[in-house]
């Protein structure tokens, strides 16, 4: 499947006090995803758009890209539900700021994040 992603929002104070404060700044992305009965994939590419437009006492917002994917196994017809996966967030390892947070001049979000995962049901 194609996944396609696009959310833009714009708030002003309608007394011309400018710009509403911590509103996400725009985003697009695009991705594919596939399944069967034994195996997942997928990843999607999405695009932050920076944050120029910050309101009083805020600072800006440099946008970034961001690459998420991975891949699972299901090894075992009689246990479909037993599953091994690789899953990747941040494969750029960009430094990504949330415009939205309190803190995002003291944090940023997480680098590359690789994860070897086993679901197993009980």
């Amino acid at each position: 499947s194609l996944d396609l992603l696009a959310d833009l929002v714009r708030a002003d104070f309608t007394n011309g006090g400018g710009p509403v404060p911590r509103i996400a700044p725009w985003r697009v992305g695009s991705g594919l995803s596939w399944g069967s009965d034994a195996f997942d994939a997928g990843f999607l590419v999405s695009y932050v758009g920076a944050r120029t437009d910050a309101a009083a006492f805020e600072t800006p917002t440099a946008g970034h890209t961001n690459v998420d994917a991975q891949i699972a196994w299901r090894p075992f017809e009689d246990k479909p539900n037993l599953e091994f996966a690789v899953v990747g967030h941040n494969l750029t390892d960009t430094v990504q700021r949330n415009a939205v947070a309190l803190n995002k001049d003291l944090v940023v979000q997480p680098g590359r994040d690789v994860r070897f995962v086993v679901r197993v049901p009980f």
